[in-house]
């Protein structure tokens, strides 16, 4: 019963974070994770938080090492998702482009950083067979990109977490390089 609880909530967290991150439109903001549908059989409490509150979420939160040369932080959010007995626990960071208001949206620079509580025992095999398989600190990752003017981003879990690095007009290898820094 354990294991099939365990497979179960991995194939909702997985599903829930990542769909939520492929099927955006071209106009990704750094507070896009917001549009989580919420249906009858899951529910969804989303929390902003002031810095990085450890207390809100049941892993600690990783902030990367390496941030690009000209963004600026955005509250951090926690989301607690849940169906039945299963409750996935979201932490998502984020930094914009600090001449965003100089710069057309497609010109500026983002960054959003989702870890999870998703150990990855159940992984979207669909979806990450349209990435490239690459690694990142030992572990297999994979990099999606959607084409010009979308954001690319990295998946990897590590540690018994699920992670997620975005970057819209960030260079794949700079990407590579925060990945690395969690």
């Amino acid at each position: 019963m354990k294991k099939r609880n365990a497979i179960i909530g991995g194939i909702l967290g997985t599903a829930l974070v990542i769909s939520g991150f492929l099927l955006q439109d071209e106009s990704t903001s750094a507070d896009s994770f917001e549009k989580v549908k919420v249906t009858e059989n899951n529910k969804v409490k989303s929390e902003s938080v002031e810095g990085m509150v450890q207390e809100k979420v049941p892993f600690e939160i990783r902030k990367p090492a390496v941030i690009p040369e000209g963004l600026v932080p955005v509250e951090p959010k926690t989301k607690t998702i849940t169906q039945g007995a299963n409750k996935l626990n979201v932490m998502q960071q984020g930094w914009v482009d600090k001449d965003a208001d100089k710069k057309l949206k497609y010109q500026q620079k983002e960054l959003l950083i989702t870890q999870s509580s998703d150990d990855g025992s159940v992984k979207p095999t669909e979806i990450l067979s349209k990435g490239e398989k690459i690694e990142v600190s030992g572990v297999d990752a994979w990099l999606i990109s959607r084409g010009e003017h979308n954001p690319v981003q990295i998946m990897f879990w590590k540690d018994n977490q699920y992670f997620n690095v975005r970057g819209m007009n960030i260079e794949v290898d700079k990407l590579i390089e925060i990945a690395e820094s969690l």
